[in-house]
């Protein structure tokens, strides 16, 4: 227990085994990464974020490009948070 900040490694991979309703909780938990408006308790947010979702889906994404978004997004978040790393 500590009020530290805590940093967790998470992967998309699927496990073969997993069952639907896993599938479906981990594809919530990631959606909620990219698109924190979900986990909003404004109903008007939620629908923007389901639709935001929805376009992002329908959109092919080239993964070196989507990678360096989301390089470029992290490091403006760790300068917001005044540091970055385990030593923060």
């Amino acid at each position: 227990d500590s009020d530290g900040e805590r940093y967790i490694l998470m992967l998309r991979v699927w496990h073969p085994e997993l069952t639907d309703v896993e599938r479906k909780a981990l594809q919530f938990t990631f959606d909620a990464l990219d698109v924190p408006g979900l986990l909003s308790e404004d109903p008007g947010e939620v629908f923007m974020a389901e639709k935001q979702l929805e376009i992002m889906r329908s959109v092919p994404v080239d993964p070196e490009v989507e990678l360096k978004r989301k390089i470029k997004k992290n490091k403006k978040t760790v300068r917001k948070k005044g540091g970055g790393g385990f030593g923060s």
